[in-house]
């Protein structure tokens, strides 16, 4: 594969941006990220039937943020929660990395209780967030380059993260000067 890739590099004129989207979007980088979800958020290994699938969706354009509220909202992690305070302060917990704030929980407490929200939705405002972004860009940063994200990467990749995914972000810091620098 070293050879092929090189020879893409090359003399087909392929570009580091697209050796980086392509390995992003791998079966073997998504299955990883699945595999994670699924240990992380379900507390258990994906069947294979199950991660076969939610690859596949990725393949087909479901987005990482998409496929986390997806495990985030689903009736197995709701279930696991116990109550709709105990969901609340889970998601808490697993997403934003810290205890529920009295405000932040009766208000996700109250927009699921009394104004119809479905746990994918609380899930999804919770993945969306400033705090999440910013968690997810450092933690890309860390496992990509190796180091604490700069602050104008750090607000430039947050505000990217809403009309962007978390692959591309991947993509993008593989496929960087600074990158190649250390390999």
């Amino acid at each position: 594969e070293l050879d092929w890739w090189d020879a893409r590099l090359t003399y087909a004129g392929a570009t580091r941006r697209s050796l980086a989207d392509e390995l992003a979007r791998s079966d073997e980088w998504v299955g990883a990220r699945v595999d994670e979800l699924y240990t992380d958020v379900l507390g258990r290994p994906a069947d294979p039937d199950g991660r076969a699938y939610w690859v596949g969706r990725i393949r087909a354009g479901l987005s990482l943020q998409q496929l986390g509220v997806n495990f985030y909202g689903s009736a197995e992690y709701v279930a696991g929660s116990g109550s709709t305070d105990g969901y609340v302060r889970r998601l808490y917990q697993a997403i934003l990395h810290r205890e529920a704030d009295p405000g932040g929980l009766a208000y996700w407490i109250g927009r699921l209780s009394g104004a119809g929200a479905r746990p994918a939705d609380v899930a999804n405002g919770f993945y969306q967030s400033v705090e999440s972004r910013t968690d997810r860009v450092g933690d890309l940063y860390q496992l990509v380059l190796g180091r604490a994200a700069d602050p104008a990467g750090l607000a430039f990749w947050v505000n990217q993260l809403l009309r962007s995914d978390d692959v591309a972000l991947a993509a993008d810091l593989a496929s960087s000067d600074e990158f190649l620098l250390r390999s």
